[in-house]
């Protein structure tokens, strides 16, 4: 191992899109030094580029704290984790003056008034972001900082000592040599996890960082729910807008046939009926539709044509801010000492069984990305230079580079394909039922047991693509077993077997931990005190119908 590549460092942050940077800058700003590692490239990386809108409770902007709360909760069927959504609103502020101050631009009127954007039925509204500049400027920031960046680099190892976590290990893209980091503390900030879909921006997104952290016994959570996107069936992989510019004009396709969701837009389907919205972003509509046999669904053009819409856009993906390490506290620490979450690998729950609106996510990132950072820098006050032995950093290397060494074996591009042909039928992750997620289980086992430890790769490029299909897998059997585990329906999670909520018993979160080979499950009861009012008619408390619900069995 050549020396230059190992490093050592006060804190170590995974990740560097929103909450990898506000991490590194909060912890650097505590005269930490800080090294934040991206596979691609920081300030650019991950879903972050894309981000259109960051939510901020203000009420100088006539905000009301009451109906946004209600609103959250609403939509989110109660079990979004109320003092995380409320640390969501009362930070949000700060978080927006930050970066008002690095530099980053928001959208004025002629009149120089921030605009804002909303859904229709939306109570919160969300000031619009300049998009694909805001990466950089925060980059730069986190330069002036002090923070140092390492981009090109997978990390795939996080390493403990004493059961404390002490650094992490992984390789170069561009030469494949092997990489480590011994830090006194960690902050993944990696994103949530897909399966390679095509039509939204999230393939770099493979749950890397809670597979890392889920391998040393991490808390788990938020599996079960799901981010329904869709996409333009003639430009499925043109979304947010996004095309390639000459000289600053746009040579994509024609914006109207880019981002919007069959929840916001006025949807039609194949009988010309127009399909319900509800409040919030990103339901199920459109695979309810299928299921129904009632598939195509179009949405109108500006010029008065239709468009067909495609689901499963970002496959995989659970909802903003759901997904990964459980925090054991307002300090976004795992359970495992020395390890920090922030941004959609930090499961604070705060909006719940469905996306409530625009912005949460980034504002999300932010708020539980900055929270990481500072906590990181506390943590390390008390504790003593890490140490990590040479024999630790010799197995990690083995093992990361064991796809290299085989003769043979099956490539992970095969692989991945074979994952997704398995995930991506709408009637496995979202129509969900017992007898397809136990058959999909089962096949995503094998694929773990036996396809995955035989990969075979001969450069970088591969071994990335090795151990993105590793994390893939697991994602996939987690998004399964708590699919399976959760007998209910809530906000994403549709159970077609079990189309009504559950109340109280499913007023909950499902936790999952490794336990040697096994993956172990259970259920989280939120606090009564955030319950719903059960007296009421269970119509009133839940507006959105679900297929097959049976009204007269929830009263």
């Amino acid at each position: 191992m050549a020396e230059k590549n190992h490093t050592k460092v006060d804190i170590l942050v995974i990740g560097g899109g929103f909450a990898g940077l506000f991490a590194a800058i909060k912890a650097a700003e505590q005269g930490c030094s800080v090294t934040l590692v991206d596979k691609a490239y920081a300030g650019k990386s991950g879903s972050s580029p894309y981000v259109g809108h960051f939510a901020v409770f203000n009420p100088d902007w006539g905000h009301d704290y009451d109906a946004w709360m209600e609103h959250v909760s609403t939509i989110g069927e109660y079990i979004n984790n109320r003092d995380w959504t409320d640390m969501l609103f009362s930070e949000s502020l700060d978080r927006y003056h930050d970066l008002v101050e690095w530099g980053v631009e928001f959208e004025h009127d002629e009149n120089g008034d921030l605009i804002f954007d909303t859904y229709e039925g939306m109570v919160p509204n969300a000031p619009l972001l300049k998009r694909w500049v805001f990466g950089p400027v925060i980059r730069k920031r986190a330069v002036h900082s002090g923070v140092k960046f390492v981009n090109r680099v997978m990390l795939t190892d996080l390493i403990t000592v004493d059961g404390v976590v002490s650094g992490a290990a992984g390789f170069s893209l561009d030469d494949g040599s092997f990489w480590s980091y011994e830090a006194k503390a960690v902050v993944i900030c990696s994103g949530g996890g897909a399966f390679k879909p095509q039509g939204w921006p999230v393939s770099e997104l493979t749950a890397d960082g809670e597979y890392m952290a889920y391998r040393i016994g991490a808390e788990i959570s938020g599996k079960e729910f799901n981010e329904p996107k869709s996409a333009s069936r003639d430009y499925p992989a043109y979304t947010m807008g996004m095309g390639w510019t000459e000289h600053g004009r746009s040579v994509g396709p024609p914006p109207d046939l880019g981002p919007p969701q069959a929840q916001r837009v006025k949807c039609i389907n194949v009988h010309g009926e127009e399909i319900t919205n509800r409040p919030g972003s990103n339901h199920l509509e459109l695979e309810f539709e299928a299921h129904q046999g009632r598939a195509p669904v179009y949405y109108r053009t500006a010029d008065g044509g239709l468009t067909e819409r495609i689901g499963g856009a970002a496959t995989g993906l659970s909802v903003h801010g759901n997904e990964g390490l459980v925090p054991q506290s307002k300090n976004c620490d795992s359970n495992i000492p020395g390890l920090f979450a922030a941004g959609d690998t930090c499961s604070a729950m705060f909006v719940g069984a469905t996306y409530p609106g625009i912005g949460y996510g980034s504002t999300g990132a932010a708020v539980t990305g900055a929270r990481a950072g500072l906590a990181a820098a506390k943590f390390i006050s008390d504790i003593p230079e890490v140490k990590i032995s040479a024999s630790q950093l010799s197995d990690h290397e083995t093992k990361i580079f064991a796809p290299t060494k085989r003769t043979g074996g099956f490539g992970p591009q095969w692989l991945t394909q074979i994952l997704q042909n398995a995930m991506f039928p709408y009637y496995v992750l979202f129509i969900k039922q017992v007898d397809r997620l136990q058959a999909t289980l089962t096949m995503v086992e094998f694929m773990r047991d036996h396809l995955a430890p035989q990969l075979r790769v001969d450069n970088p490029h591969d071994l990335k693509l090795a151990h993105e299909v590793q994390s893939m897998i697991y994602n996939a059997e987690a998004k399964l077993r708590t699919s399976l585990y959760r007998e209910e329906s809530r906000g994403t999670h549709y159970r077609e077997d079990f189309p009504n909520r559950n109340d109280p018993d499913w007023l909950a979160w499902i936790s999952l931990q490794r336990d040697g080979d096994q993956m172990k499950l259970w259920k989280r009861p939120i606090p009564e005190k955030w319950w719903p009012d059960l007296s009421q008619p269970y119509e009133q408390l839940y507006a959105a119908r679900m297929p097959g619900e049976t009204l007269e069995a929830a009263e």
